[in-house]
């Protein structure tokens, strides 16, 4: 093979069949891998990059010693402590702060490839990087290595108690151990140092944008973020530093503070804590750390008041699926109650001097329709928009002001690798949190996949590798992509095609402070918030527009986002019906186009172009809801004009 070696070793295959096992010399001592079964590349599992202290077990990892002998790196079982969600049983241990490794056979010091490193998500309080859900030949057939990373969950790794012993977020830090890692040593495996990729779901998301927010050195330049940033509800709640002494009254011991709890704590199983934790609703989450001399601080300020300086030049490629909350609704039949947007909002709002905003959002997505089963789809579709989909909006406007490179994708794809929806046993069309993964990684627990799911699989990770190789998210597909508009052939996310985003702005002041004179003075929210927010519906719904460049970065040209396209189908007229003038006053109302950085306006669009842009997307949205082949592989959101 043609990995960066120190030595080729030859051994028998469990199964009995001779085989090369790489030997790679890295700086932490020689490290051995296996050859994959199931593809051209080396896995190199359960490699330890940090260990937790013993001692305090809650707080800061500590470096792992160098190797004294050849590291076996077979095994990526390692578990931190927690509930795992697919059994449903408490599982792990302390020693879990490893990370795997796996490498095309044709990486060399001559062929460097890039390196894509996973965060999983599981809302901080479970999840692991074995082979069970990431299995890794998708991803590396396309000539990337990809990296999968354990970290501590629950309370092991986000008890947040505002101490230098336990200042928060060690699970988060615990990832930037493994970063640093892998910038020191992948270049032994035929790692390209410079083209690194950070990804993940969920909270593997808000993970990846804590990163891009944090103060500590650039260790990427590239990031993937799915279904999930900082700017979520409840992301960043405020740390309940009685933790240890609620733990430790339910296991029956009394302590005197909180250092007594811990130093109890520390001695017992983590099972055992992870029983606690469980029984009494426990949920620990990122916080925001306060300053001690000679500890690393993470997460400096809240994310709704920090900057991005890291983002500047960064490639971002940021979206979610269509129905993200699919799963919480699609097996409801009952307790649908009309505080539900009350519920919500208040995660996120002050509403005691103004609960008409609790009126205005019922009206836009139920209107005065009395609370039942019927409406459990428009009740998902406000509970996907405020969890998930309008925080990502939020962010792409962020990583714009911070001079950040920003693709935006929607995933829609309904098959039979839908993750979560098969764990759910949910047959609703659409896609819901997490189910790209399926595409994505192969999912052990799911079959072989039908014809169709495998070019699903195909495209997916070749939009995805194609972004960590180049920083340009096209799928050189050619015209399997493209769609018929007034007689002409127009791609899908073609070739040479890069794409940039803008949201948009608040017309005055007082659109602008509808929502944002209502957020929580949580953590020293200031008023720089009012110029980031708009009206209702910009607020709930997708006001994106898309700039389309071709390969050589000249001549832009236009589209309105589908997003938009979507919720003009849907919410105002049947296409056919549809009045010229009633149709450009819309586009005039709710697009904008937003000029080139090189022209010193905006651009001006004559009726024509509204007329153009309307076909394109009256053509392209015909094309999504008679489902042609070539288009329900994936919810592309560009039409290439």
């Amino acid at each position: 093979m043609k990995v960066v070696l120190a030595n080729l070793i030859l051994v028998s295959a469990v199964w009995g069949s001779p085989r090369l096992d790489p030997l790679v010399n890295t700086k932490k001592g020689l490290i051995r891998g296996l050859q994959a079964s199931d593809g051209d590349y080396s896995m190199f599992m359960g490699i330890p990059y940090a260990r937790v202290n013993q001692s305090n077990p809650f707080g800061p990892s500590l470096p792992y010693p160098d190797f004294d002998e050849v590291f076996e790196a077979y095994d990526d079982s390692a578990i931190c402590p927690q509930v795992e969600q697919f059994v449903n049983q408490i599982v792990g241990s302390l020693d879990c702060l490893h990370l795997n490794i796996y490498v095309p056979n044709k990486a060399t010091s001559r062929n460097r490839l890039p390196v894509l490193i996973w965060i999983y998500g599981g809302a901080f309080q479970r999840g692991f990087a074995g082979r069970f859900l990431y299995g890794p030949k998708y991803l590396v057939r396309n000539d990337i290595i990809l990296v999968t990373v354990n970290y501590r969950v629950g309370p092991y790794g986000f008890m947040c108690l505002d101490t230098p012993e336990i200042p928060g977020n060690q699970g988060l830090k615990d990832q930037l151990s493994a970063l640093r890692w892998v910038k020191d040593n992948i270049d032994a495996f035929g790692g390209d140092v410079n083209k690194v990729t950070i990804i993940g779901e969920s909270a593997g998301g808000k993970s990846v944008d804590f990163h891009l927010h944090s103060a500590q050195e650039k260790l990427f330049d590239k990031v993937i973020i799915q279904s999930g940033t900082t700017l979520c509800p409840s992301a960043v709640p405020e740390a309940d530093t009685r933790a240890p002494m609620t733990i430790v009254e339910h296991l029956g011991y009394e302590a005197e503070d909180n250092a007594d709890a811990l130093n109890f704590l520390s001695t017992v199983e983590p099972k055992l804590v992870i029983a606690a934790v469980t029984e009494l609703s426990l949920t620990f989450l990122p916080c925001v750390e306060k300053d001690f001399d000679g500890v690393e601080k993470f997460v400096e300020v809240h994310p709704i008041n920090s900057q991005i300086p890291k983002a500047k030049d960064v490639k971002i490629l940021a979206g979610y699926n269509n129905r993200e909350m699919l799963v919480s609704y699609g097996n409801k039949a009952s307790g649908y109650e009309d505080n539900v947007f009350k519920i919500n909002l208040e995660k996120t709002f002050d509403l005691s001097d103004n609960e008409d905003l609790i009126t205005l959002v019922r009206q836009f997505y139920i209107g005065d329709e009395d609370m039942s089963v019927d409406l459990k789809w428009d009740l998902m579709d406000f509970d996907s928009d405020f969890s998930y989909n309008h925080p990502v909006h939020r962010s792409l406007q962020k990583y714009l002001e911070n001079d950040g490179m920003v693709y935006h994708y929607i995933f829609s794809y309904s098959g039979g690798r839908n993750l979560y929806k098969f764990k759910n046993n949910i047959t609703e069309v659409g896609a819901a949190h997490a189910d790209e993964i399926g595409y994505l990684f192969d999912v052990s627990i799911m079959d072989t996949p039908s014809d169709e799911d495998q070019l699903v699989i195909d495209r997916i990770t070749k939009l995805w590798t194609n972004f960590v190789k180049y920083g340009i998210w096209n799928l050189e597909f050619g015209n399997q992509l493209a769609i018929e508009v007034n007689g002409k052939r127009r791609t899908v996310l073609g070739e040479n095609v890069f794409c940039g985003v803008c949201l948009r702005k608040a017309k005055n002041e007082d659109e602008d402070a509808l929502f944002s004179k209502h957020l929580k003075d949580a953590h020293g929210l200031d008023d720089t918030l009012k110029t980031r927010t708009s009206t209702i519906k910009e607020f709930f719904t997708p006001r994106i527009s898309g700039r389309i460049r071709d390969g050589s970065g000249k001549s832009d040209k236009w589209s309105l986002s589908r997003d938009l396209a979507l919720w003009f189908a849907r919410s105002l007229m049947p296409f056919d019906t549809v009045e010229n003038d009633a149709m450009i006053d819309f586009l005039k109302k709710y697009s904008v186009i937003v000029s080139d950085a090189d022209l010193p306006s905006r651009h001006n669009i004559a009726r024509e172009g509204l007329e153009d842009v309307y076909n394109s997307m009256l053509a392209y949205i015909n094309a999504f809801i008679s489902k042609q082949s070539s288009l329900r592989c994936l919810d592309c959101r560009y039409v290439d004009r």
